[in-house]
């Protein structure tokens, strides 16, 4: 299903209905900007609960309404609460707040980013959303994972070589899957361990990567229905070949390329015509060190709505050609680049807003 059958659907779906609406782990603005302007009109007695780890996304969502701050659990309280009897079959229920805010006291005992899971953590066969898990552990929470057919949304990290053939396997049993979150500090990192997919979930949205790469497994372009991709230090080595892959992808409408996407010797990226055709938002934040210019061709991405631009790394050309551009932010830019994107968005047909954040 493409993007606008998307949003004329949950227009149906929500017209004249009181509901709430639960948008989980915002990572910028622009996504909330682009969220909430096709949602429709709600009722009243409507309300939408944002969650997030930023504090600046969570004012921006929220404008004069009021933010509410969870404060983490001291470790014996977070010890406590894991490991109740009584809590197991509430487990199902509180998995995410338990991931979030019991982290600090688990990551002393794993990594910093994945947490171990707590014994009859197998018996959760209806478990929809799990995250972010150590899977470098043992292979026990594979096999585990495995039967977790009915699971929507997935974190994991410690992918290695020792575990990322069982982890393959395990990928492809979860036909339920939409989001998928891959951590892989360090090297290797996530170098050759995820070709091994053969059968990557149909119905996936939302993929990140994170970790060492250098290069995108093949199944990626088979991704027909994923509407957001991020990048974030996959060294990829590529960078052409790379752009022409995700370019294609045909319901693709978020891209983030973080910080150290690609490494490579070219000194421009550049996004061309018939790529990238239902693409709204792209975040570029230092994609590579050797990347002094990013330049948008004429007829690229047609429907670009929003461009966020993060730290002072490159120079942009070709704002001009993007006939959809509503709304550019920058984040860590000084006056001169500022000015010479206002300079560019001032001859834009559609006058963009720009923003600093």
């Amino acid at each position: 299903m493409r993007v606008e059958e998307l949003i004329n659907e949950l227009t149906k779906l929500l017209e004249r209905k009181r509901c709430l609406i639960v948008l989980d782990d915002l990572s910028s603005t622009m996504e909330w900007d682009l969220i909430i302007r096709v949602l429709p009109t709600l009722e009243d007695m409507s309300r939408i609960i944002v969650t997030t780890r930023e504090e600046n996304i969570a004012k921006h969502c929220s404008k004069k309404q009021e933010n509410i701050m969870l404060k983490v659990l001291e470790d014996n309280d977070a010890l406590d609460l894991f490991t109740k009897k009584r809590q197991a079959r509430h487990l199902g229920i509180c998995a995410y707040y338990c991931c979030c805010s019991m982290s600090p006291f688990l990551r002393r005992r794993l990594n910093p980013i994945g947490i171990e899971v707590p014994r009859g953590f197998s018996k959760l066969r209806a478990l929809h959303t799990l995250g972010v898990v150590d899977i470098a552990a043992g292979m026990t929470i594979l096999k585990d994972i495995r039967n977790f057919t009915r699971l929507r949304k997935l974190g994991v990290t410690g992918i290695n070589k020792k575990n990322c053939q069982e982890f393959c396997c395990a990928l492809a049993d979860l036909g339920s899957l939409e989001s998928l979150s891959l951590h892989s500090e360090g090297q290797p990192g996530l170098y050759g361990c995820l070709d091994g997919v053969s059968s990557p979930p149909e119905n996936l949205q939302s993929l990140k990567l994170v970790g060492n790469l250098v290069k995108l497994p093949e199944w990626i372009c088979r991704l027909q229905n994923l509407v957001k991709l991020k990048l974030h230090n996959t060294w990829l080595s590529e960078m052409d070949e790379t752009i022409q892959i995700i370019g294609k992808l045909p319901n693709l409408a978020i891209l983030g390329l973080w910080m150290n996407s690609f490494h490579d010797e070219l000194p421009r990226l550049t996004f061309r015509p018939e790529a990238f055709l239902n693409l709204m938002v792209l975040e570029l934040d230092y994609v590579d060190s050797k990347v002094m210019l990013v330049e948008f061709e004429e007829g690229a991405m047609p429907k670009l709505e929003m461009l966020l631009l993060k730290e002072e790394s490159h120079w942009v050309r070709g704002l001009s050609s993007l006939p959809s551009l509503k709304q550019v932010q920058l984040q860590g830019h000084e006056e001169p680049f500022v000015d010479a994107m206002r300079g560019q968005l001032s001859m834009h047909p559609n006058k963009p807003v720009l923003k600093r954040l």
